[in-house]
């Protein structure tokens, strides 16, 4: 759970300082219930870390996501994914008047690959750790640790975990250093 506390605390404040509306624990229904994450994206908002999240926002068309994260410790499994959809549900019948439908998309991020998930729905990779799955409507789902280890990814691969974790952080230092030498 502190991990889990953490991944939405940075991810807010990383994506706030490049321009998203990054909403941690938004609440919604009568309960109220809360949304890991909820995202408000413009035209020009600077997703250079983020490059999984732009792969979904362009093949979505959305400008807004619901987004569900699971660490390690709690693995991605169908009743996150009905949840997140319920979540949506709730979101816009609260915002109904506001807010088309098509602009809100789904997107899970996890850290380790949801097998039973992907084996039960039609998925698309759409990138190496972008998959869509075809579900009654459009659903994403990021598996960090089937990222690349490149620039663009960093803002996700930061809460990789195992050896996925070990190599970020190689190559983290390794690029400090050459920086350092120059």
């Amino acid at each position: 759970m502190a991990k889990d506390a953490r991944f939405k605390e940075y991810l807010t404040k990383l994506l706030s300082d490049n321009g998203v509306k990054a909403q941690s624990a938004l609440k919604v229904g009568e309960l109220p219930l809360e949304i890991d994450l909820f995202l408000t994206f413009k035209d020009g908002d600077d997703l250079k870390l983020f490059t999984p999240i732009k792969t979904v926002l362009d093949h979505c068309g959305a400008k807004r996501l619901v987004v569900e994260y699971k660490s390690e410790n709690d693995l991605l499994k169908l009743n996150h994914l009905y949840k997140l959809i319920a979540y949506r549900a709730l979101y816009l019948s609260s915002n109904l008047r506001n807010i088309p439908p098509a602009e809100v998309g789904l997107l899970a991020i996890t850290t380790q690959f949801p097998k039973k998930v992907l084996q039960t729905f039609e998925a698309e990779v759409l990138q190496q750790g972008v998959f869509l799955l075809h579900f009654e409507f459009p659903l994403y789902i990021i598996v960090i640790n089937y990222l690349p280890i490149s620039e663009e990814n960093y803002g996700l691969v930061f809460f990789s975990s195992g050896e996925t974790l070990k190599t970020f952080i190689r190559t983290i230092s390794r690029k400090e250093n050459l920086t350092k030498i120059e």
